[in-house]
């Protein structure tokens, strides 16, 4: 799943690089041509809920486009500029895959550090010894800790 969306990625950018006007307008025109062949099939079929749920969808997006139509002209023009920027630059495409060994590195330290508190706490339980309670808290924050890492850093990696 993951080797397939950094495919896909990879084609849009390219696309991107390659028809940059013809790849922002079609998405557009082709979200409302769904959103118009939404209500025409709600219509025909008797379906009232959809007809009058794609229709004010329909009606918000065309709002939002004409409104917002020469800021969609800079973007295009602002992605036309960075998809050249990134294809110049092939170490671009590099990053995502940096920061995701980075982050399976950092949560295999973690986890490892986690396991050996964890072994630790049992050896002291199986000698009864009285620090275990101890082991065992510290050995829960940082598993609470490694699990907020690995929240954060895969959010870092999707950005």
């Amino acid at each position: 799943m993951m080797a397939m969306s950094l495919i896909l990625s990879l084609v849009f950018i390219c696309f991107v690089k390659a028809f940059t006007r013809c790849m922002v307008y079609s998405m557009i025109v082709i979200t409302i041509v769904a959103l118009i062949v939404m209500v025409v099939i709600s219509a025909i079929n008797g379906i009232w809920a959809l007809l009058i749920g794609a229709a004010i969808v329909l009606l918000i997006v065309v709002i939002i486009v004409a409104c917002y139509w020469s800021d969609i002209r800079t973007g295009t023009i602002l992605l036309e500029i960075s998809s050249k920027y990134m294809t110049e630059r092939p170490s671009v495409y590099l990053y995502p895959a940096y920061a995701l060994f980075l982050g399976l590195l950092t949560q295999l330290f973690w986890i490892f550090a986690v396991l050996s508190l964890q072994q630790a706490a049992q050896e002291h339980q199986e000698e009864g010894t009285d620090d275990t309670h101890e082991i065992v808290f510290l050995s829960f924050g940082i598993s609470i800790w490694c699990l907020w890492l690995n929240f954060f850093t895969t959010l870092k990696c999707s950005w």
